[in-house]
């Protein structure tokens, strides 16, 4: 049981730490972003962030995401190779195999650093695969020069170079690490493109779209450089730091190797025959990662797919609109459901992979799940309720009426709330199935993807090119996929708990059993819709006045729905009240 607590505090810490780098980096983005729109148009910003982000986040998220699934399924932790290092001092002949028990207790991280030099191998190969197809594009715009497109891969092979730091982080879950060096690396990639656009912009009055293009690769090839070195930097003040201590554990040790500690080094061990292997990657991790990998894929079509979709079907400057819209609609979702899903992943691995998972240990993350899914329910009811009527004005406010009156960004903004519910519940679910499930469910989990990718993108064609919905035919597309991806996660987490002692309370995971089943609670948030929907207006939100007051009645709407849903709702909130007690404690 203390373990359970010690990992649960763990990630909770982590969760935290996540937060809050992306509370940080989300809002110097979003800040500089503003005063950025006004010296950039859509197409700009649809060159940018869709078909320069697709680049990038092709060659990271295909060459990685398969190895850090992998490892994080790793059975052998830093915690267990602790314990089996301390039984061992207990027994005979101490001193004179010190240093061959130091050795073993070393072999999983080794496992994890070797490993975690393939996606540098994959990056290499994809990057320049990647860069050559981009180039090679007939139709290429004047804006996406070779220029661009070359800076954008060149940062995210510089990015995979910084990724055994990271494999290192995520393994001894130093979180403040990874918080500091990314948070620093976001910090000067938004600058820098301010600074650089400005300066542009104040030197020749006019900044043409090829130039604007430029500045944000050149920021980005600068996060890249500053994440590798800020890694660096933090890693060595913590092996200089280590070389003060007399105790050491895992972790210490490891690190207090200098730089050998991350670079691929040979593997000696005994098999079960007793014979000494030597080798580089573990097998099991290997075959596992190669699993993860297919269903990476799967997962970079799924992730991507709205980026793929815009970029056969809609103009640059209609990618534009829709990177506005998701600079908006995804704060919520980078800086709140992003760590959580991080964490939790990590945390459902280590409660349910290891051979030591107990029914404790299940009813645990069961405990957890279901407390996730119901605050997203309630997050998102917030959003569908509320925010639908008041996207024009937060868009009027922030960017001027060029993007709130000229453009469906209100709409596809009120839209992307109706599918933030949807995206809660859809990354907690794939958390758990990616964290815990045998290889034979993630193939079926990948087929499953496959089939999911082809519905949405049948979709996205038909609400595009048929009823002509734009950008609205995107998001509606993904909520299809996301519907079916939820259910069939379900499904997985249903079977699995029919398998343990806990099959009493498989009524209670169903997600609609998250609802509320208070009449008063719908009825509140449902008139209050009703009420935004027509002082919209009735009032409208031309002038500054006209906003004041309709935010004012939107608060109070709110506040009022707030008090109705607490009182209802009381006994969960005292529920959630304790369980965070206790992940505080």
């Amino acid at each position: 049981m203390a373990k359970i607590k010690s990992t649960l505090a763990s990630s909770f810490t982590g969760t935290i730490y996540l937060f809050l780098l992306q509370l940080f980096s989300r809002s110097i983005t979003f800040i500089l972003n503003q005063i950025l729109l006004r010296f950039t148009s859509a197409k700009v910003l649809g060159i940018v962030n869709i078909k320069l982000e697709l680049i990038l986040e092709t060659i990271l998220f295909i060459s990685r995401e398969g190895i850090r699934m992998a490892l994080l399924r790793s059975k052998s932790s830093s915690e267990e190779t602790d314990k089996k290092l301390r039984n061992e001092n207990e027994k005979e002949n101490e001193k004179e195999n010190n240093t061959s028990k130091v050795k073993k207790a070393l072999i999983p991280i080794q496992k994890a650093v070797n490993l975690s030099y393939i996606p540098i191998i994959i990056g290499c190969s994809l990057t320049l695969l990647v860069t050559f197809y981009f180039n090679r594009k007939q139709n290429l715009n004047p804006e996406e020069s070779h220029t661009s497109i070359i800076l954008y891969s060149i940062a995210a092979l510089l990015e995979l170079v910084s990724e055994p730091l990271y494999i290192l982080t995520q393994y001894y879950l130093m979180f403040n690490i990874r918080v500091k060096a990314e948070g620093f690396a976001v910090f000067i990639r938004s600058i820098s493109s301010f600074i650089f656009t400005i300066y542009l912009n104040y030197r020749y009055k006019v900044v043409t779209s090829e130039a604007a293009v430029l500045c944000f690769a050149w920021s980005q090839l600068l996060y890249s450089v500053f994440l590798y070195g800020t890694y660096s930097f933090l890693f060595w003040r913590k092996y200089l730091s280590i070389k003060k201590k007399e105790e050491l554990d895992t972790e210490s040790l490891h690190l207090s190797q200098g730089i050998k500690a991350f670079l691929p080094t040979p593997i000696n061990e005994k098999n079960e025959s007793g014979e000494i292997k030597k080798y580089y990657f573990d097998e099991h991790l290997l075959s596992l990662s190669v699993t993860l990998y297919i269903q990476s894929f799967v997962k970079y079509l799924l992730s991507q797919g709205d980026k793929i979709i815009l970029n056969i079907l809609c103009n640059s400057t209609t990618q534009g609109v829709y990177a506005f819209v998701m600079n908006y609609g995804s704060l919520i979702l980078r800086i709140v459901f992003q760590p959580l899903e991080e964490t939790c992943r990590i945390y459902f691995s280590k409660e349910l992979v290891s051979k030591v998972s107990t029914p404790s240990s299940r009813q645990q993350v069961y405990k957890v799940i279901m407390t996730i899914l119901k605050c997203h329910f309630i997050l998102g009811m917030y959003f569908v309720f509320f925010a639908t009527n008041y996207t024009g004005v937060l868009i009027d406010l922030l960017a001027g009426s060029n993007w709130s009156r000229n453009s469906m960004a209100p709409l596809a903004l009120a839209f992307y709330c109706i599918s933030i519910p949807f995206m809660g519940f859809n990354g907690i679910l794939e958390g758990f199935v990616q964290a815990v499930a045998p290889k034979k469910e993630l193939h079926y989990q990948s087929r499953m993807m496959t089939i999911f990718w082809i519905v949405f993108a049948g979709c996205c064609f038909l609400f595009v090119k048929v009823f002509h919905l734009g950008i609205i035919g995107i998001i509606l597309g993904n909520m299809v996929n996301m519907s079916l991806r939820i259910y069939t996660c379900y499904q997985y987490l249903i079977n699995y708990y029919k398998k343990s002692e806990e099959r009493k309370d498989l009524k209670e995971i169903h997600p609609i059993n998250t609802i509320s089943k208070e009449p008063l609670v719908w009825v509140c948030f449902i008139v209050s819709w009703i009420i935004g929907y027509y002082m919209n207006g009735i009032i409208g939100w031309e002038t500054l006045k006209q906003k004041a007051i309709y935010v004012f009645i939107g608060m109070i709407l709110a506040l009022i729905s707030t008090a109705i849903l607490c009182w209802k709702e009381k006994s969960f909130l005292r529920e959630f009240k304790e369980y965070y007690r206790i992940l505080r404690s």
